[in-house]
């Protein structure tokens, strides 16, 4: 019984070698390497080419952190992977879920907060993921957006300069009904 166990532990090591060996997996390993996600000890061919998912997904099998860095390069550098178009079904919900910030799904096998935890390292660094949002402004508000413009502040600078002032002022006044 345990001969046998060790036999398997055996078979599945030399496999897993022959896969680290691979081009395909130093080809994987070599990009991550080159986009400063991954570092390792292995004999890599750094690159700057797009990644096959398949690719991608397979050199997951053999290391790890691959699988849990899938969803933060599918979100915040898409361009980096070739065929993303045609991700499997568990990849697509997990990246529905991170652009709603709701991520609740493994992707397998991996836990939420194992792939989250690579988003501030891809793409532009300490980042999340913007989310759009529309919203229909009267002639007034335009016209603030506009003279906020002239002075050289960019409408998104003016409305999260507005929502950080109007949580201040709500904190305040929470404050002052506390006390």
């Amino acid at each position: 019984m345990i001969e046998e166990l060790i036999a398997r532990a055996k078979e599945k090591n030399l496999l897993l070698e022959k896969h680290r060996k691979s081009m395909r997996y130093k080809k994987i390993l070599g990009r991550l390497v080159a986009m400063n996600l991954l570092r390792t000890t292995d004999d890599v061919l750094l690159n700057r080419e797009k990644m096959k998912l398949n690719d991608l997904l397979w050199a997951g099998k053999i290391e790890p952190r691959i699988l849990e860095l899938i969803p933060a390069i599918a979100v915040k550098k898409p361009s980096a992977i070739v065929d993303l178009e045609n991700a499997p079904e568990d990849l697509k919900t997990v990246i529905k879920e991170i652009k709603a910030a709701n991520p609740i799904s493994k992707f397998r096998k991996v836990n939420p907060k194992d792939y989250m935890q690579w988003l501030g390292s891809v793409g532009q660094r300490n980042r999340n993921p913007t989310k759009l949002k529309s919203f229909r402004f009267q002639k007034e508000d335009l016209e603030l957006l506009k003279s906020f413009k002239l002075q050289g502040m960019s409408e998104i600078e003016a409305v999260r300069k507005g929502l950080k002032l109007l949580a201040q002022s709500v904190r305040r006044a929470e404050l002052r009904d506390n006390d």
